[in-house]
C-alpha cells in the first residue's frame, strides 16, 4: 500500500479504491441489465458458432462470409414463417373441431363423473368451478397483457443478438484483438487455449443438439402418423425446433397432439401419451447421454440441474441458455483439473575447471 510520509495514502490509492467502489456500485445498481447484455452476447455467440461451419465450407468457393450470414438468416426467417403459418393453421382447425365437438364430449365427461360414487364431494360444485373460471381469466388476460407490454423489448434484444452473431461470423480475428486489448501478455497463451477448448465444446454442443432434435422430429411425427393423429408432421416439426430447449419442445408437443387427438377420437390420448413417453425416455436415457457424453462430456443429471436453476433465474430464456453455460463451466473446471506441468529446474553452470 503507497503511502505518503506520515501515515497518509497516496493519490493514486485513493484513486483506486474510488474506482473500486464505483465499479461495485455499478455492477450492484445495474446487474439485471449486465446479466441481459451478457446473456446477448453469449447467444450471438451460439448463433455464430451454428453458422461458422457453413460460412467457412462456403469461403472455400470465394463466398463472401457476410453474404453466407445473411443467406442463413433469410432462410431461417422463410422456415419459422412456413411453420408458423402451418401451425397457425392446424391449431385453428383444431380448436374449430373442437368447438364444435365439445358439448357432446363435455356431456359425455360429466355424465361418467356423476356415475363415480361419492364425486360431489371431491371436486367442487359447477358454480364455484365457474366463479373460479372467472377468476382465472382475468388473471390469464393480465398476464397477456404483461406479455404483449414486452414483446417490443424482446424483439430489441433479438436484433441485438442477430446483429452480433453477424459480426462474430464475420469477424475472424475478433478474438484475437480482444485478447490482445483486455488480457495481460503473459496470460494471453494460456487463456486462448482455454477459450479455443470451450468454443470447441460448444461447437459439438450445438451438433449433438442438431441431431436430438432431428430425432424428436422424425421419430415423434412417425409415431403421430401411425396413430391417426392430424397434422402429425407439423406438431413434430414444431415440437422438434423447440427442443433447442430440452424438454421443453417435447411437452408443447405433446399439447398439441394431445388437443389434436381429442378431436378425431378420445381414445387416442391415450397412445399419444404411450408415445410421447418412449420417444422421451429413449432421448433422455439413450441419445442424450450418449451425444452430450461424447461432445462435451457433461452428465444429463448436470444437464437437468442447469435447465433447473436457468429456468428459475431467468424463464425461458434462462433455460434456453442453461445448457450451453454449462457447457462452459465445466471446460474451464477441467483446465483447472488438468495439472500443470512441473517447471524443469534451472541447469546448475559448472566451475571452470582451473587450469
Amino acid at each position: 500500500m503507497q503511502k505518503l510520509p506520515g501515515g497518509r495514502m497516496s493519490p493514486q490509492l485513493w484513486l483506486g479504491l474510488f474506482t473500486l467502489v464505483l465499479a461495485l456500485w455499478l455492477t450492484i445498481t445495474y446487474a439485471s441489465l449486465l446479466i441481459e447484455v451478457l446473456a446477448a452476447l453469449f447467444g450471438a455467440f451460439l448463433i455464430s458458432l451454428a453458422i461458422r461451419p457453413v460460412a467457412d465450407w462456403l469461403g472455400r468457393w470465394r463466398v463472401p462470409r457476410a453474404v453466407t450470414v445473411l443467406a442463413v438468416y433469410l432462410l431461417v426467417i422463410a422456415v419459422l414463417a412456413l411453420v408458423g403459418a402451418l401451425a397457425g393453421t392446424a391449431i385453428s382447425s383444431e380448436l374449430a373441431q373442437l368447438r364444435q365437438n365439445a358439448p357432446d364430449l363435455v356431456q359425455v365427461a360429466l355424465a361418467r363423473l356423476q356415475a363415480i360414487p361419492f364425486i360431489d364431494q371431491v371436486f367442487p360444485s359447477f358454480d364455484v368451478v365457474v366463479q373460479n373460471m372467472g377468476r382465472g381469466t382475468e388473471v390469464a388476460i393480465s398476464t397477456v397483457f404483461d406479455a404483449a407490454t414486452s414483446v417490443g423489448h424482446i424483439t430489441i434484444v433479438l436484433i441485438l443478438v442477430v446483429i452480433l452473431a453477424f459480426f462474430f461470423v464475420t469477424d475472424q480475428r475478433i478474438g484475437e484483438r480482444v485478447l490482445s486489448t483486455w488480457v495481460p501478455e503473459q496470460h494471453r497463451e494460456h487463456i486462448s487455449e482455454v477459450a479455443s477448448n470451450v468454443t470447441r465444446r460448444l461447437s459439438r454442443w450445438v451438433g449433438a443438439q442438431v441431431l436430438i432434435m432431428i430425432y424428436f422430429t422424425v421419430v415423434y411425427g412417425v409415431g403421430l402418423l401411425v396413430i391417426g393423429v392430424p397434422f402429425a408432421l407439423i406438431i413434430a416439426i414444431i415440437g422438434g425446433i423447440l427442443e433447442l430447449v430440452p424438454f421443453v419442445g417435447g411437452i408443447i408437443a405433446l399439447l398439441l397432439s394431445v388437443l389434436a387427438a381429442l378431436t378425431v377420437n378420445p381414445t387416442k390420448i391415450i397412445w399419444v401419451v404411450i408415445l410421447y413417453a418412449v420417444v422421451t425416455q429413449i432421448e433422455a436415457n439413450v441419445i442424450q447421454p450418449r451425444l452430450y457424453s461424447q461432445a462435451v462430456d457433461v452428465h444429463p443429471a448436470v444437464v437437468l440441474i442447469g435447465l433447473f436453476v436457468g429456468a428459475a433465474a431467468g424463464g425461458i430464456f434462462g433455460a434456453l441458455l442453461a445448457v450451453p453455460v454449462v457447457v462452459v463451466l465445466v471446460a474451464i473446471l477441467s483446465e483447472f483439473r488438468q495439472p500443470q506441468p512441473p517447471e524443469e529446474p534451472a541447469a546448475e553452470i559448472e566451475p571452470d575447471s582451473p587450469d
